[in-house]
């Protein structure tokens, strides 16, 4: 495996500053610097200034070796930063992967000086590697564009950075070397989806597509991703490998890239059919493209359906004139109504119908965070509210609460039990309210 690096862009959340963050990081055992770095000299996770985030900065991990080492590094990291970090359209997330240290690329060439670098980038295999990493890369822009949020699609001529040159993406393997016999290096601006700059100033190839995240399965599945272009476009056995033979689809590029049929592969594929990609995303088995939620998606509900909703009396979601649906910010706001408040802890004296103390139910804090850490129920959250608020789908309000209601009950690390019912349905409306929230445009997704 190559060894990678990591850069995050974000911004502090609330009160807290770029001093706070190194303090607070430093003191949980993660050790960080405030300066600039030299890829190949750092030691430690890095934080350094970045123009183009306003108000905000960059996360640089040290170079990592290892899926282990690099997935404990990224868990430490977002673990520690929850709740401290944000993003938005203005950040980005970069992968690079470290190129030049491979025996075929650096042969007899001394790439630890930049000299050195410049030499081995004239060589006839990295002119290779580069041009077809760029052909690969190019060829399925449309099934990158699909996974990337709508910020980072570079086809629309409305990301941060442009897209490889379509003269690439048709290119044959014979007309790659003849190519290169006739140039002294593979050149693209430095602001493109992939960035050949950082061959000379760090010996990576930095790829530059993704929107920010602090999210550890994204990070770890766009570098999973990163690495596997450039190890498939490098790896003798696949020398004569052409992307040319497989469509342009979900399917065609991990099975060009020789993923397996979960994992990574399902995780782009849920994103795609989130994203409306519904063509690159078909893998062939019936889905439903419209759910059916049948009566129950009425502007009137009876309480006799199973559902527990609150029915605060200043709650704005009326279902009917005494039922309510627990999210809106007038209900959430009332002291007695509001489940994260303090005077609604829900205390630890609940009992049993033998007297017994019970444990008290998770907090609405406590559950988001299991939430937004916990893949399978995120996706399910996410894609549920692309559905609830698609105009082409009956997929209402109170399927929104039976899904979320269904999920908090199934989950090992989120207790129900206990709950008045009025409670419940505040709990399980202040949850959907941090989601609707979480998920204002899905922009940043």
């Amino acid at each position: 495996m190559y060894k990678v690096g990591i850069e995050l862009e974000v911004k502090p959340v609330g009160s807290h500053t770029r001093g706070s963050i190194l303090e607070h990081l430093n003191n949980v055992g993660i050790p960080i610097s405030w300066e600039n770095y030299s890829f190949e000299d750092i030691q430690n996770w890095v934080m350094k200034p970045d123009i183009s985030v306003t108000g905000g900065f960059e996360l640089v991990s040290k170079p990592l070796t290892g899926y282990p080492e690099i997935e404990e590094e990224v868990t430490k990291l977002t673990s520690a930063l929850k709740g401290m970090l944000r993003v938005d359209s203005e950040c980005g997330h970069h992968v690079h992967i470290s190129l030049l240290e491979k025996y075929w690329a650096r042969r007899r060439v001394d790439v630890s000086t930049r000299d050195g670098r410049r030499v081995a980038i004239r060589s006839k295999q990295v002119k290779i590697f580069c041009a077809k990493l760029l052909r690969n890369y190019a060829y399925f822009q449309n099934v990158l564009d699909a996974i990337v949020a709508p910020s980072r699609r570079v086809l629309n001529n409305q990301a941060y950075n442009a897209p490889i040159s379509e003269e690439y993406a048709s290119q044959t393997n014979e007309s790659i070397e003849d190519y290169v016999s006739s140039i002294s290096r593979v050149r693209i601006p430095r602001h493109s989806v992939i960035n050949y700059d950082s061959l000379i100033k760090y010996g990576t190839v930095e790829f530059r597509q993704f929107q920010g995240t602090t999210n550890k399965t994204k990070i770890m599945n766009w570098m999973k991703l990163c690495e596997r272009f450039c190890a498939r476009t490098s790896d003798r056995k696949y020398k004569n490998h052409s992307p040319l033979n497989y469509p342009k689809t979900i399917d065609g590029l991990f099975d060009f890239l020789g993923f397996g049929k979960y994992g990574v592969r399902r995780w782009a594929r849920s994103r795609a059919l989130s994203n409306g990609f519904l063509d690159l995303a078909d893998d062939g088995e019936p889905r439903p493209r419209i759910p059916i939620s049948g009566s129950g998606n009425t502007p009137r509900m009876n309480n006799s359906d199973g559902i527990i909703i609150c029915n605060g009396s200043e709650c704005l979601n009326q279902v009917d004139g005494t039922t309510f649906l627990g999210y809106c910010e007038t209900c959430l706001d009332l002291p007695e109504n509001n489940p994260n408040s303090e005077s609604q802890r829900f205390l630890s004296t609940v009992r049993d119908s033998e007297g017994e103390l019970m444990a008290s139910p998770t907090s609405v804090s406590e559950a988001i965070l299991v939430l937004e850490n916990d893949y399978d129920y995120y996706v399910q959250i996410r894609n549920s509210i692309v559905l609830y608020r698609s105009v082409n789908v009956e997929f209402g309000r109170i399927d929104l609460h039976h899904l979320v209601n269904r999920i908090c009950d199934n989950h090992e690390h989120i207790r129900t039990r206990g709950f008045r019912s009025q409670e419940r349905g505040q709990f399980i409306g202040a949850i959907i309210r941090h989601f609707l929230n979480h998920f204002t445009n899905l922009e940043n997704e």
